[in-house]
């Protein structure tokens, strides 16, 4: 996620990728990293309401350069809607719920901002069974 760098610092931007576990049974057991991403679902969304919000000194040029597939734009309701949907939409063959396992860079700021901006608190929800965060 990206957000405008200063007050009221909201969310101007929501890029993610969905890796399947169903989708790395077809790999080799030591398939390249380059296999495995060949399998990563990539997608960008930028909020309509906040577009006009250009950050200066944090990745000031992010948001119209993004390089790996099309961006869509959304109002804050949808994409409020897509952030619940990405976390609890996704089922194992039997029905019950998939585990996800959440990870990314600068996670810690990431759940923050989503509890404050979209009062989603996705350290309750139940799909969410690990979160890896990459940096401090």
């Amino acid at each position: 996620m990206e957000w405008f760098e200063f007050a009221p610092s909201s969310i101007t931007e929501i890029g993610y990728g969905v890796l399947h576990g169903k989708d790395l049974l077809s790999c080799e057991p030591d398939a390249s990293v380059q296999d495995l991403l060949s399998y990563l679902q990539v997608y960008h969304s930028r909020i309509i309401e906040t577009c006009h919000l250009t950050n200066k000194t944090l990745a000031p040029a992010a948001a119209s350069n993004f390089l790996f597939g099309s961006t869509c734009w959304v109002r804050q309701a949808e994409a409020k809607t897509l952030l619940e949907e990405l976390f609890t939409k996704w089922t194992c063959a039997d029905g019950s719920p998939a585990p996800v396992i959440f990870f990314g860079y600068g996670l810690h700021s990431d759940i923050k901002e989503l509890r404050r901006q979209c009062s989603i608190d996705l350290l309750t929800i139940p799909n969410i069974v690990y979160t890896l965060q990459t940096t401090h």
